[in-house]
């Protein structure tokens, strides 16, 4: 603890209390807990059943996103405990998308997403449409686009791979 009239010493940018950071009644945890909530970030992981790379080539295409990373379970450090069958599957891919990374991989026995659901939000109708059509293509809706009371496209589909998908495009709030 900084001695009276001298500043506290920092610890990454914020003052460093010398006792625990995030006991309630510390000063610094509030600065501490905003660098974590900073840092933190909520990605989504999805698994397919042999069809990953497959589905992130199509969202790269279609919906805009870019893949950064691939690596197959037969390029593994370590072998496979899946076999020789699984060598082309994906062990663990990431893909740009809607300005999130969404992660993925091929594993035994995946279940398509039943109740959640990865939500894009165009910036126009006209994109709303677009990207609507291209996630129906072989897949099957679940709620056809539409104008709803909170949005000005809004529909719902089950991607041929058997991810759930909602797109959004909001009302336009008026301005005030």
């Amino acid at each position: 603890m900084a001695a009276e009239g001298r500043k506290a010493p920092l610890l990454y940018g914020l003052p460093y209390c010398g006792r625990p950071l995030l006991r309630k009644g510390n000063a610094c945890a509030a600065g501490w807990a905003a660098l974590i909530m900073a840092v933190m970030r909520l990605t989504t992981y999805v698994n397919f059943a042999g069809t990953c790379a497959e589905a992130f080539r199509y969202y790269e295409q279609h919906l805009g996103g870019k893949i950064t990373f691939t690596m197959k379970h037969g390029d593994s450090p370590q072998p496979s405990p899946l076999g020789p069958d699984w060598k082309d599957a994906v062990l663990h891919a990431s893909i740009e998308l809607g300005g999130t990374t969404l992660l993925g991989a091929d594993i035994p026995n995946a279940e398509p997403m039943r109740s959640a659901y990865l939500t894009l939000a165009p910036d126009s109708d006209a994109d709303a449409e677009r990207i609507f059509a291209a996630l129906c293509d072989g897949g099957r809706v679940l709620m056809p686009m539409g104008e709803t009371f909170f949005a000005s496209r809004f529909g719902q589909v089950r991607d041929r791979f058997g991810l759930n998908w909602m797109v959004l495009r909001q009302r336009q709030q008026p301005a005030t």
